[in-house]
């Protein structure tokens, strides 16, 4: 048996993944599921510009945000349909809400979406 897969292998693997968080602050559980490429390309190209150097993104509210991007149902639905929309909801999320619950969701929420092997990247 060979480890190689084929393009038809690769794209019927399942690989979607949602989490559940305890946030003590909401006395709830959140769900967060893992965003596919094209929706994080979406995300990525929504995200505002820096007013001072365009070539970079404006980071206020980024931990909010990427939460924004991966909140879902349990059954993995995303609660934020479209994903340029995540940018106002995260917004309002860090506007109105504890920082830690958000920081606690963003840790999860990095990880989903691939960031947390950026910022590896961007280290070395």
């Amino acid at each position: 048996m060979s480890d190689l897969l084929s393009l038809d292998d690769l794209l019927s693997i399942k690989d979607s993944l949602v989490v559940s968080i305890d946030v003590p602050e909401w006395g709830r559980k959140v769900y967060l599921a893992r965003p596919t490429g094209a929706r994080r390309g979406a995300f990525d190209r929504a995200l505002p510009k820096d007013e001072e150097d365009e070539a970079k993104v404006d980071t206020r509210h980024w931990r909010a945000r990427t939460v924004a991007l991966c909140l879902a149902t349990p059954e993995g639905a995303f609660l934020v349909e479209d994903p340029a929309d995540a940018i106002q909801v995260g917004e309002q999320l860090d506007a109105g809400k504890s920082a830690g619950a958000i920081a606690r969701l963003f840790e999860q929420a990095k990880r989903l979406a691939g960031m947390e092997l950026e910022e590896e990247a961007e280290k070395n």
